[in-house]
């Protein structure tokens, strides 16, 4: 019997200004797609209600096909690099 191939399908994870952390974008799809698109997408933030736009270097998958750990991290207002 072939070996069953699963490729998970997650959420697309952005980082909201105005929230200061991360949310989903509306969007699911499997690493292989993410990694593929080109080009901006655009939704509608629940957590601000504005309308956000990311691209795959701005936003991450979520969950098992993801890495939070990758997830870009932003800085607060005023912050200092170290």
């Amino acid at each position: 019997m072939p070996a069953i191939r699963t490729q998970y399908v997650d959420s697309v994870m952005f980082t909201c200004e105005a929230k200061a952390g991360p949310v989903k974008t509306g969007h699911r799809m499997r690493a292989t797609e993410f990694a593929n698109l080109t080009g901006p997408r655009s939704f509608r933030c629940e957590a601000c209600g504005q309308i956000h736009t990311w691209t795959t270097e701005t936003a991450w998958l979520s969950g098992a096909a993801g890495s939070a750990a990758a997830a870009p991290v932003a800085e607060a207002p005023g912050a200092v690099a170290a």
